[in-house]
């Protein structure tokens, strides 16, 4: 059976909701700081047991916990972290909106490291339920992940937020790690900008036809059992696992239009996306900004919309 990790608020985790007391007033880089994020990966020269040097290839050491991240070729040139708070700066001014910090973390000793941030004020869609638009700056050390920037909104109704990914906007900016790559950041956010804005009118118009929606609980039974057929490709034990979950958060009684309508049903496949399965934090995490989670976020994006049409 699929179980529920949410993130925790740990040694090198900060989570939404609570987490945002602990970070107020804190820019992207006292959030790298607390969480030992703040330093430049070293690049050293690996050496065979009888001392000669393994030529193309390098060794990424983590300097302030003097971890080994990974083995990479000799073309592979570290970004210093400090430029993912330059990052968030330069983009919150790039859209025109003030930030604040709302997660960051230093995983698996340095090999992925990120600040998120929340853009602006919120947007209400029912009663108290709220969505803020957000981005999150981060990289991999040792080969796994570019330097990327990622925009989304997510909703504030439980510990850690339900993301929702932004058709057509979500890798705004990525660096690979190679000398050229290095070189190449110049911070160019002029077509971001207007994309931005564009996302932001499109999205919130969305929101509110899946509120309007009304939906009732076999419709919704029938609603996540189509999403699992035709999006994720379940069938047997495995689809009526889903459903049975998906239906199960549906009408959980986490705001006042829990298990009424579209806007509920499709939070509830945010929800399970981004929340279901993993047995790690880091797995969760790195899923959600780079591997199938996030994918399943927009495909369940769209599959609402096209059912509340």
């Amino acid at each position: 059976m699929a179980r529920s990790i949410r993130t925790r608020v740990a040694r090198n985790v900060r989570s939404m909701n609570a987490g945002l007391a602990r970070w107020d007033g804190a820019d992207a880089l006292t959030a790298l700081k607390e969480v030992g994020g703040f330093w430049k990966p070293q690049m050293e020269t690996i050496h065979r047991p009888d001392g000669s040097v393994i030529e193309g290839k390098r060794g990424v050491v983590n300097p302030l916990a003097n971890t080994h991240l990974g083995v990479t070729s000799d073309n592979y040139a570290g970004i210093d972290n400090a430029l993912i708070a330059e990052g968030l700066d330069r983009f919150a001014k790039a859209v025109g909106k003030s930030y604040r910090v709302s997660n960051a973390y230093c995983l698996d000793g340095g090999r992925l490291v990120g600040v998120e941030a929340i853009l602006g004020d919120g947007v209400t869609v029912i009663a108290k339920d709220t969505v803020f638009q957000t981005v999150s700056c981060f990289q991999g050390h040792g080969g796994n992940l570019p330097f990327s920037f990622l925009t989304e909104w997510k909703r504030l109704v439980c510990t850690n937020g339900l993301m929702m990914r932004v058709p057509g906007l979500n890798t705004a900016f990525r660096c690979k790690h190679t000398a050229q790559g290095v070189a190449r950041v110049e911070w160019n956010f002029s077509l971001v900008s207007k994309a931005f804005a564009e996302s932001a009118d499109n999205m919130q118009a969305g929101f509110a036809r899946l509120a309007e929606k009304q939906l009732s609980r076999e419709g919704a039974r029938e609603f996540f059992k189509a999403y699992a057929e035709t999006v994720l490709k379940q069938d047997g034990e495995k689809l009526a696992q889903t459903v049975a979950d998906l239906t199960t958060i549906y009408n959980y009684p986490r705001n006042a239009d829990a298990g009424t309508n579209y806007w509920s049903a499709f939070n509830a496949l945010t929800e399970w996306n981004q929340h279901y399965g993993f047995r790690t934090d880091e797995a969760m995490i790195l899923a959600n900004i780079a591997g199938p989670a996030l994918r399943h976020k927009t495909d369940a994006f769209q599959f609402a919309l096209a059912q509340a049409a």
